[in-house]
Parts: C-alpha cells; structure tokens; sequence
C-alpha cells in the first residue's frame, strides 16, 4: 500500500485517490469488478494492477510489478497521456503497456 501511496502522492493531481488492496483469488479481472461493484460506479477511471507475486519467480514478480507501475504511473506526462486517450476515444475501455519481456517464456499463444 505505501509503495502505490508513494506513486499517488508524487505523480497524482486527482481531488480523490481510493486505494483498495483486494485478495487475490484467481487470474482473472473478475475478483476485482466482485469486490468494486458497489463503487464502481462512482468513478471516472480505476486503475487496476496485480501485485504479480510469484512463489516460483518472486524476483520476476518484483520486477514485472515495478515495470508495470513505471508505464502506467511513472511519469506525470505518462498519466496525462493516458487520461487524454480515455478522453479522446470513448471505444477505448483498457490501457496496459507491452508484455514485460522477463515473462514471455512463462506465456503461452494460443
């Protein structure tokens, strides 16, 4: 939680920041929409972001996790550029950066 406050705190100019540690239970974004769907509603854009914890690869995890949060909150132009996407395209529904490269020998195409 500190480490996403520390992100809001530099980078965020919203008038309201909610931060919601959410139990991991499964793979999937359904868990999250479950637990956010009486307050769903109530906001313009959520960003979603798994920890990435990994009991085989814990290093990876750290890592995938800190590549995540660096191209998705990084910068403060890197928020605005995404904010202004959403804003400028109402089709568009999710944002998410190239697949870290440390994780494609554990993907699979199918």
């Amino acid at each position: 939680m500190k480490f996403i406050k520390s992100y809001t705190d530099l980078y965020s100019k919203a008038n309201i920041v909610s931060i919601k540690i959410i139990k991991n239970k499964g793979r999937d974004i359904l868990p999250f929409l479950i637990q956010m769907r009486e307050v769903i509603d109530k906001y313009k854009y959520l960003c979603h972001l798994h920890s990435k914890k990994s009991p085989t690869s814990p290093e990876i995890g750290r890592k995938w996790l800190t590549y995540l949060f660096n191209n998705l909150l990084g910068t403060t132009q890197i928020i605005s550029e995404i904010l202004s996407d959403f804003e400028n395209n109402d089709k568009l529904g999710f944002i998410f950066p190239e697949n870290y490269y440390q994780i494609l020998q554990f993907a699979m195409y199918v």
